[in-house]
């Protein structure tokens, strides 16, 4: 197994890609730091999965975009296990809206969530990662890393380009210490929505991506969240001990 003997930190791993993402490495064998910030029954849920497969899951209810909660919720992690070799973070949200329709508020908590969390979890993380001169950092970003794109506000195309920069710059800076980063940017995906008055094609949750959508896919479907999964396995093995500062692009095509 790919992951046996390594502990990884998943945060939003209550659903969607970082529930997909947290059953594949338990599948490979790795022991998990399950967090979300709210759904305490989803996180337990998932839990109960990965320690079905075979492995140890110690699921953490904590807002990532809090440094206080990130280092306790860290802390007490490195208790339970004594290292993390693997951080995948794909927490984010997505307020649509123009400049002048987006609150204060909301501008504020993407950023917070894109750009705060990640280095707060790096901050509280990395450091162990470079004592044992090995480590992982994925950061989940989509084709706003890199785009403007469609039906996405200033806030969550700011978040994420600001996202991609601070992995750029991490990867830049560990490298010396054995330690990765790298970005998976996802789209056009089969997912469930928190919030789905902020996407036009959702039922029942489930986000139903539009025929025009589609179109801008050579593959011409929507992504399954285990292949995202699998993509973010490869950067977290040591299939890609060579790949760092990377922004792979697992979209079907669409974006390129």
């Amino acid at each position: 197994m790919r992951l046996e003997g390594r502990v990884a930190f998943v945060a939003g791993a209550s659903r969607n890609v970082g529930k997909a993402t947290a059953l594949a490495f338990a599948r490979e064998g790795a022991d998990l730091i399950l967090n979300a910030s709210q759904s305490r029954d989803e996180l337990e849920a998932v839990a109960a999965e990965c320690r079905a497969i075979g492995v140890q899951a110690l699921p953490i209810l904590a807002d990532v975009s809090d440094y206080e909660q990130v280092n306790a919720m860290v802390a007490h992690g490195l208790a339970e296990f004594g290292k993390i070799d693997i951080l995948m973070n794909s927490v984010a949200i997505r307020p649509k809206g123009t400049i002048q329709e987006l609150s204060y508020e909301e501008f504020h908590k993407v950023i917070a969530l894109d750009v705060h969390a990640a280095f707060y979890m790096c901050k509280a993380i990395v450091p162990g990662m470079e004592e044992r001169r090995a480590g992982s950092v994925i950061m989940v970003g989509g084709l706003a890393t890199y785009l403007a794109a469609d039906r996405s506000s200033t806030a969550h195309i700011a978040g994420k380009h600001g996202l991609a920069g601070f992995v750029k710059a991490l990867a830049k800076e560990v490298g010396q210490y054995g330690v990765r980063a790298n970005i998976l940017n996802v789209s056009l995906l089969d997912s469930e929505r928190r919030h789905p008055e902020w996407y036009p094609h959702v039922d029942g949750g489930m986000v139903q991506q539009s025929a025009e959508h589609l179109r801008q896919s050579p593959l011409g479907r929507p992504g399954r969240l285990e292949e995202v999964a699998s993509a973010a396995l490869f950067l977290a093995s040591d299939d890609s001990s060579y790949v760092t500062g990377a922004s792979l692009l697992c979209s079907g095509g669409r974006g390129i």
